[in-house]
């Protein structure tokens, strides 16, 4: 699958599907998927390869190519065994499960593929840019994780190692980057080898062999044969095991991760429905990417969360608006005005009283202000929360 032209990387940058950085000398851009991205599901011809690839802008060669976006095994089959809809977006971009491209169903032999340990780190993605070592993080050229990962890889001549044209894929694990689970020792391990041109990964006796040439380690092997048998075994992974990737002989890689693990995972972050609330942006009417990313996607009730809670608020402040000049319009006084919106919002009072406001501001005649738009925002938002609030009271009252 050819990768899309730089054009199309920056078109998707205004639309906000995908994050750009720049190299300090501006030679190079980095392009990686936004949380916005991932909590729409705008998954597309750019966002789905946009995983931290890095391209030189004069020429728009691909300098860095990581994997493609790839997903959990969850986020692929429905509960009836059926193809989701971001499923066919891979399809349709040549990540499919072998001989499942144009199917329904996932069905038919699935052949051969390699299971390995997925190692709870950060993702470097690195490789030689105009025959010099550039080695960045998933989301930034310059990081301290990418300078982390530099120092490491320096210090045991890796770089010297790199041959041009492929980019090279570790896991790094450092102390300073709090992850859930704590590992026993620190550094890169070899996850990948990609042909930038092709986008063909090595395979992963390859990426075995060339990891113990260099003395570093790489993924452990695990020994399943069937999707069956790897989510038996994922399921009884401990909390210190993150969960495995999967890849097959097409190269399409599916992960899977454990339900302990994922346990640990939302309380090390203390993910709750309420943390999200506190953390909502009630001017750009939306959770921040910097909450967002910290939800993993296998997370499905949080994303609905926060995409319920985002959908909702935008419509309740819509017609709380709408309901002040409308009444006015029509010239209704403003205790009937009242009524007619509570009635409407029966379960809102901050809402209501939002609007009541709106309505009296337009009765005298005056324009509404920024700073009036922005109380009516926080109104809405404190109606919001009180409804979830009273929504989870009355199911814990239900059981």
């Amino acid at each position: 699958m050819n990768l899309p032209k730089l054009e199309e990387y920056f078109a998707a940058a205004e639309r906000g599907e995908v994050s750009t950085s720049y190299s300090l000398d501006r030679k190079y851009v980095k392009f990686k998927y936004t949380a916005q991205t991932i909590y729409s599901s705008r998954w597309n011809h750019v966002t789905m390869h946009a995983r931290g690839h890095v391209f030189e802008i004069s020429s728009g060669k691909c300098v860095l190519r990581p994997w493609d976006k790839f997903f959990n095994y969850n986020e692929l089959i429905l509960p009836d065994d059926s193809f989701s809809p971001i499923y066919h977006v891979s399809s349709v971009e040549g990540m499919f499960f072998p001989h499942n491209d144009s199917s329904e169903k996932l069905k038919g032999d699935l052949g051969h593929f390699t299971a390995t340990d997925k190692l709870d780190g950060s993702l470097c993605i690195a490789g030689l840019a105009d025959n010099s070592p550039m080695i960045t993080s998933s989301g930034a050229i310059h990081s301290e994780h990418s300078e982390w990962s530099q120092n490491w890889l320096e210090s045991r001549n890796i770089p010297s190692k790199f041959k041009s044209g492929f980019t090279y894929l570790f896991e790094t694990i450092a102390d300073i980057f709090l992850h859930p689970i704590k590992y026993d020792y620190e550094g890169c391990t070899l996850l990948g080898i990609i042909d930038n041109t092709s986008g063909q990964e090595m395979s992963f006796s390859d990426v075995e062999r060339t990891a113990k040439e260099w003395g570093i380690a790489s993924p452990q092997r695990v020994d399943v044969t069937s999707l069956a048998d790897a989510q038996k075994f994922v399921a009884g992974l401990p909390a210190n095991k993150e969960g495995i990737v999967i890849t097959f002989e097409n190269g399409f890689k599916v992960k899977m991760k454990g339900e302990e693990f994922l346990k640990v995972h939302k309380i090390f972050h203390g993910l709750t429905p309420n943390y999200l609330m506190e953390h909502f942006d009630t001017e750009a009417m939306t959770f921040p990417d910097s909450i967002l990313s910290i939800i993993p996607e296998e997370f499905t009730d949080l994303k609905n969360f926060a995409t319920n809670f985002t959908r909702n608020y935008t419509d309740l402040l819509a017609r709380t608006i709408g309901f002040a000049y409308l009444w006015h319009s029509i010239g209704l006084d403003q205790g009937t005005a009242y009524r007619k919106t509570r009635d409407a919002f029966p379960c809102y009072t901050k809402a209501v009283d939002a609007s009541s406001k709106l309505f009296r501001i337009l009765a005298k005649g005056t324009s509404l202000q920024s700073t009036d738009i922005t109380t009516v925002k926080k109104l809405v938002y404190e109606a919001m929360v009180k409804h979830v609030a009273m929504e989870k009271k009355d199911k814990s009252t239900n059981k």
